[in-house]
């Protein structure tokens, strides 16, 4: 026999239900002494979100690296030509300031590409609601 419940749930520590969320009768082995909880399962996605975090923060840095680069180039220029009284070369400052901004825009996307994919990876390989999880 089958048939559809009405049911309002109030979550009391972590956890948030979307659409079309999966909810499952507890069994006997999941009452224990700190009330209902679910046996830790395997994440299949670790090995992945490790990897694809720490070639990030190589990216990240070796970007950093050639920003830092370029500013402490952009010093030196401005520091010699004060200790030279000279003006400033326009194109070389205009030049410097472009390579700036284009390696802060490549940070910014990288930091956004990345946010995207580890999102995804924390999802797994989920494709039906059927045989999602421990429970039938």
């Amino acid at each position: 026999d089958k048939a559809l419940l009405r049911v309002r749930i109030e979550l009391i520590g972590k956890g948030r239900l979307g659409e079309n969320s999966l909810i499952c009768v507890p069994r006997e082995s999941d009452v224990g002494g700190e009330g209902v909880s679910e046996p830790q399962q395997k994440d299949e996605m670790e090995l992945d979100r490790k990897d694809k975090r720490k070639l990030h923060q190589e990216k990240m840095k070796r970007l950093k690296r050639q920003w830092k680069k370029v500013k402490n180039k952009q010093v030196l220029l401005v520091t010699q030509t004060i200790a030279e009284e000279k003006e400033p070369e326009k194109e070389k400052m205009k030049m410097i300031d472009h390579s700036l901004i284009l390696l802060k825009g490549l940070r910014e996307e990288e930091n956004s590409c990345y946010k995207e994919k580890a999102e995804r990876l924390w999802e797994g390989n989920c494709t039906t609601v059927r045989n999602s999880s421990s429970r039938e």
